[in-house]
């Protein structure tokens, strides 16, 4: 279901069985709005102020709506450390969000000026 820009995900949200009905391009357009959302609706997340899981890290800097980020796999895969190191020092690296103790997002523009920061 075409609007002038395109899908409205919309639609979709309020009737899912609509979605059989699209072809593969559409379901990839659609998609595709929908991870986009998904990233504006983190970085939401991540800067409410009433957020308990950035106490404990005054000097974590407010989201970037243009940063992209990154799971604990794909954080590690650029550190090439094993997820676990992540994890264990999560409250030290300030490029880590807490959003559970078992849920962290890792910011791609912090991450990667940290390796900057830490290469020999």
């Amino acid at each position: 279901m075409l609007n002038g820009n395109g899908l409205d995900l919309g639609t979709y949200l309020a009737e899912p069985a609509l979605v059989s009905q699209l072809s593969r391009a559409e379901l990839a357009e659609l998609l595709l709005q929908v991870r986009a959302l998904e990233g504006v609706l983190l970085i939401r997340l991540l800067a409410d102020p009433s957020d308990s899981s950035r106490r404990h890290r005054p000097d974590s800097p407010d989201p970037d709506p243009n940063d992209r980020m990154l799971t604990v796999d794909e954080a590690a895969a650029l550190l090439r450390k094993d997820k676990r190191w992540i994890y264990r020092r999560k409250r030290k690296l300030p490029f880590v969000h807490i959003l559970s103790e078992r849920s962290l997002l890792c910011s791609e523009r912090s991450l990667r000026q940290w390796i900057k920061q830490h290469q020999s």
